[in-house]
């Protein structure tokens, strides 16, 4: 989906999936896990160190580069559909699914969850904060998804949408700006993969 939501190509149902490394990232068998578990993994980071961050500035990113990002350990391939500034964003776990579905969201994007008394209505910006339970609408399929803010931040946020998924998975997240990786050293023998920060235009 393009709207930044929770899941591309189906929520719940289907059989548990992944093997007992996965079991915290992956749940169900949706298209989107089928999708995670067939990217490539990356090296876990160093003992007493950190993952390896990008070299590229947010700056430096418009609409249609394509880059790729981390997601849960892995690299995804992904498009840039947006650059935004000082954005306020919580990071959403929802009820009943893996770390998988976890994303960050806008503050304009969450309503208050069904059962709160309040309707589906906006949230004051000052009541984001961990431990607020909120709801978050799939605009693709019309549901409503409850969450728990985990933590919120006021940065430099990129809308991606993410192209290694299959073609059955129409997904955009929001990602920080060091989540965008390195660009893939050149392949021995061959011109190598596409740079991060590389537009798609000819």
């Amino acid at each position: 989906r393009g709207g930044g939501g929770v899941i591309g190509g189906g929520r719940g149902g289907g059989g548990k999936c992944g093997g007992a490394g996965d079991a915290r990232v992956v749940a169900y068998n949706t298209n989107l896990e089928q999708g995670y578990l067939a990217l490539e993994k990356l090296p876990p980071p160093p003992k007493g160190g950190s993952a390896k961050t990008t070299a590229v500035s947010a700056e430096s990113l418009s609409a249609g580069d394509r880059i790729d990002v981390r997601l849960e350990g892995r690299r995804c391939p992904g498009t840039v559909l947006q650059v935004t500034h000082d954005l306020n964003v919580a990071y959403l776990s929802f009820e009943d699914y893996p770390s998988l579905y976890d994303e960050f969201q806008p503050y304009d994007q969450l309503r208050t969850p069904p059962g709160s008394g309040e309707g589906n209505a906006e949230i004051h910006p000052s009541d984001v904060r961990p431990g607020l339970a909120v709801s978050h609408r799939d605009w693709e399929t019309r549901e409503e998804y409850r969450a728990v803010v985990q933590f919120t931040a006021r940065e430099t946020m990129i809308k991606v949408r993410l192209d290694g998924l299959g073609p059955k998975v129409n997904l955009a997240r929001w990602v920080r700006v060091d989540w965008v990786l390195p660009p893939k050293e050149k392949e021995e023998g061959g011109e190598g993969k596409e740079s991060a920060g590389t537009s798609n235009s000819s």
